[in-house]
Order: structure tokens, then sequence, then C-alpha cells
């Protein structure tokens, strides 16, 4: 889950060779991390399904260094789902690319970034409490919309969880080498953060991920 170049992938691969009693290479640790970014296919394919038909979703979006560039980790997530997806832009084009959102009929729980506007076949609701009186004042409908549906939440926390381990990259490793590299770190952390959410065993997920294929969550149990 590190990028190529950086320190940390040199003291995790030492930290390894000391549990495993056998050399680990920084650059076996970035070729193991691209073969599970590439069996992850499936898996993302099923979470981004699944999101598209979630009555709520929670979206967010933080900036991140690839190269010598500023590039935009987006999240849509659910207290149980979570994709990570690094995009050069922020706004429509991003979200277009996603592909949660252009047919998305549910509630929407966002910042209030304009972008999410467009997409009228949904609900909004802001949770951002920055200039919370320009918000109301502007946008009533949409703060006060979980009065009206107990299942949006109160704030917009399980996104911004979601990107934290993207911010704690950037203060570790500083930047991504590739948007290969950062792709992939994406896809690894969409599969272990869904995994850690059901209180699925990590290790078990990465195993079954090299042997049969990834982990897929369980369907959501409607009460």
């Amino acid at each position: 889950m590190l990028d190529r170049q950086h320190l940390p992938v040199e003291r995790t691969a030492e930290l390894l060779g000391d549990v495993l009693a056998a050399p680990v290479s920084a650059g076996w640790l970035c070729n193991l991390q691209a073969e599970a970014a590439g069996k992850l296919a499936p898996f993302l394919a099923e979470i981004k399904g699944r999101l598209a038909a979630e009555p709520v979703i929670c979206a967010d979006e933080t900036g991140t260094r690839v190269g010598n560039a500023k590039q935009w980790v987006h999240t849509v997530a659910t207290g149980l789902l979570t994709p990570l997806v690094v995009h050069p832009k922020r706004k429509v084009e991003a979200m277009r690319d996603i592909g949660i959102f252009e047919h998305y009929t549910g509630t929407i729980v966002h910042d209030g970034l304009a972008a999410y506007d467009t997409y009228s076949t949904a609900g909004h609701a802001q949770r951002k409490a920055f200039n919370l009186a320009t918000r109301i004042r502007n946008n009533q409908d949409q703060v006060l919309r979980l009065l009206g549906d107990t299942r949006i939440p109160f704030t917009n926390d399980d996104a911004e969880r979601s990107l934290r381990m993207v911010k704690i990259h950037d203060k570790i490793s500083g930047t991504f080498q590739s948007a290969e590299g950062a792709a992939r770190f994406a896809a690894v952390r969409s599969y272990l953060q869904t995994a850690d959410a059901h209180g699925h065993n990590l290790l078990d997920a990465c195993r079954q991920l090299f042997t049969t294929g990834p982990w897929i969550p369980p369907p959501a149990v409607i009460t």
C-alpha cells in the first residue's frame, strides 16, 4: 500500500523481514501491491453497484500530490462500503467517471460542493458546519433534510473517515510517485477499509484475495 521510492517502503520491508526471518525487498512489496490492486476489479465493481442502489450515501474528496501535480481522492461511502478513487479533477468530470452518481435517486450527503447539485435525480443533504448560517439561508432544505428522513446521518463522518488514511499517507510518505501507484493505493485501501467495516479479519481478506479471489461483502440485511 506504499508507493515506490519512499522510505516507509524500505522500513516496511525491514519489519517484514524481521517477522518472517527472511529478506523482503521494497521492490517485492511494490509488486505485491500492484498484483493486489489488479485482482480487485470485481470487488470495486460490486461495491460501486451496491452504492448506486443505497438510499443514502456520503461523498467527500481531498487533495493529494501525484508527482508534481495536485490530484483528488474521492470517496462515496456508507458505514459498510468504501471505494476510493483518485482523479486529476475535483468536480463534475471526476464524479461522472466514478460511475455512481449519474442515475442515483437516493440522498447524497456532502459538504456543499456545488458540483453535487448537478445530479438532480438525487436528494441532497449538506453537513459541513462552516458558515452554517449561509448554508441554511441558501440551502435550508438540504441542511435540514435529516429531520424528515431518519436514515440521513447528522454528519458526513462516513466519507471523512474513509479519506483519513490518504492524509496519513501524505504526512508520512509525501507525494505519490505515479498515478498508477496512487490508484493502487486507493484500490487496496478500498478493500481493506470495507472489510474492516464488516469486522472481517484483514489477514484473511488478503489471503483470500491472493488465492481464490477478493472477499465480497455479504448482502445488506433489509429490516
